[in-house]
């Protein structure tokens, strides 16, 4: 992406290859496997903790799999589609 002429779009690629093709040797999509792999280390964090603990980490609603960059290519490719229509 670093060497493309538009990042942006290779990044659109890239995230629309994450949501739809499988991962080599599996049924599931990239995207499937990384929801089963946050399920799983949401399970391992709520078990070490509180009820109380448990409670005020769900309200926060923390993304274990969120990075905020300021920007999605994924949100990208989806207004550019909104606009086109």
């Amino acid at each position: 992406m670093l060497e493309s002429d538009n990042p942006r779009q290779e990044g659109t690629k890239v995230m629309m290859k994450l949501l739809v093709e499988p991962v080599p040797g599996r049924d599931e999509t990239y995207f499937e496997v990384l929801k089963e792999i946050q399920g799983g280390l949401e399970s391992d964090v709520s078990g070490v903790m509180t009820e109380e603990q448990h409670a005020g980490w769900e309200s926060s609603d923390v993304n274990l799999f969120g990075v905020d960059t300021g920007y999605s290519p994924l949100m990208e490719h989806f207004k550019t589609a909104m606009q086109n229509n």
